[in-house]
């Protein structure tokens, strides 16, 4: 069972690799050790939670009833990409005379992004940079291209950070990108969705920002009362504080959860659903942390016409309903669980084989994009 676990956590090394990045594209690049780095994030509780991506992304594209415009933090094998291409749901748009995945992604690393390159199809708009900065940044490259994009059908925040480290005070670069993605997703008219990883260790949040959060939490619990009655039946205690005394990495799902219905509220979208699962880290040496992933949707929420919007949020009823399946249905299921559970881990660890086999068979170039017009997209749906 040791060896099992040790198996299932290997996103530790990568956070750290991913930290240092190159001075220049290819300068003192070595491809194999890079893919051998990228092979530690290949584990199967990042596979299994991207099947669930899938599934989301499936549901979205049945109801909508057309292909998907995507915004993601892919990585090097881009297999949150590959699986929603191999099954027919991304869009495809003209850009320079050829076509590309209606896709927006990004990379820091200047290295990864250089032989990131190589990868087929290619994208709409693929920055070298952070997400954060492209979101809030004018001065970034990307910022304009990115904006003339939204709204997007799914946004995918794949982090592997915490959502306000101390450094940055309370409303973090990421907490600002978040937001300026709500603002953006405003004026969609149809359903789309969230998806949001953070490192979920209390130690890590700044303290103003993480108080700011648990507060945020128990005035919802003060003001509604039905609110109020499911936290306590589903949670067993009767109070934010007592929750983050018993389990922080609770506290802080539900606080973020509940944060972001509110985000939605102010821009008059609602939450159809709302789930959430973790992982556990077990880096050698070093104290053992929770990975959090948040799957959400949203779409816009009848107004009512008997009140005049001023200063604050004009209640509605729906928004109470929110905020009661925003606890009820944010269970922080536990992935390594469900893995280990019949026969889930061997399918996901063929499903990675699979991906990656066809990867370097089928999505990647020998060399780096050339001005030519490739061959058209063939988004063959799969059987699921």
């Amino acid at each position: 069972m040791d060896d099992l676990i040790a198996n299932l956590s290997g996103e530790s090394d990568q956070e750290e690799a991913a930290s240092t990045g190159a001075s220049s594209f290819l300068a003192g690049i070595h491809t194999e050790n890079l893919i051998r780095r990228e092979m530690e994030f290949i584990d199967p509780e990042k596979q299994w939670m991207r099947q669930q991506w899938l599934k989301a992304g499936e549901a979205l594209y049945t109801k909508l009833n057309r292909p998907l415009r995507y915004l993601t933090l892919p990585a090097y094998y881009r297999f949150d990409v590959t699986m929603m291409l191999k099954r027919g749901i991304l869009g495809v748009v003209e850009k320079d005379g050829r076509e590309v995945l209606s896709v927006a992604a990004f990379e820091a690393d200047p290295g990864k992004y250089a032989l990131m390159t190589g990868a087929t199809p290619d994208f709409e708009l693929f920055g070298n940079g952070t997400l954060e900065n492209a979101m809030v940044d004018p001065r970034s490259p990307h910022f304009a291209d990115l904006l003339a994009m939204f709204p997007f059908d799914i946004v995918n925040f794949d982090l592997t950070t915490s959502l306000t480290p101390q450094h940055e005070g309370p409303f973090s670069r990421t907490m600002q990108a978040i937001e300026e993605v709500m603002r953006r997703q405003a004026p969609h008219t149809e359903e789309w969705a969230f998806f949001l990883t953070f490192r979920n260790v209390e130690k890590e949040w700044e303290p103003t920002a993480l108080k700011q959060f648990i507060d945020n939490l128990q005035a919802n619990i003060d003001t509604w009362p039905a609110v109020r009655d499911k936290f306590v039946q589903t949670l067993n205690v009767s109070t934010a504080q007592e929750l983050k005394d018993k389990d922080s990495a609770i506290a802080i799902i539900q606080s973020v959860g509940k944060w972001l219905v509110d985000r939605a509220h102010f821009y008059g979208h609602s939450c159809p659903s709302i789930e959430s699962f973790y992982y556990t880290r077990y880096p050698e040496g070093l104290e053992e942390y929770k990975i959090s992933k948040l799957l959400m949707t949203f779409k816009r929420g009848p107004r009512t016409a008997s009140v005049v919007p001023m200063k604050t949020t004009v209640p509605e009823t729906w928004m109470e309903t929110d905020l009661v399946n925003c606890i009820a249905r944010n269970k922080h299921k536990d992935v390594e669980y469900i893995l280990l559970s019949g026969t889930k881990l061997d399918e996901v660890n063929a499903q990675i084989a699979e991906l990656k086999a066809d990867f370097e068979t089928t999505y990647t170039r020998t060399q780096p994009a050339a001005p030519t017009t490739p061959a058209p997209i063939l988004a063959v749906k799969e059987t699921p």
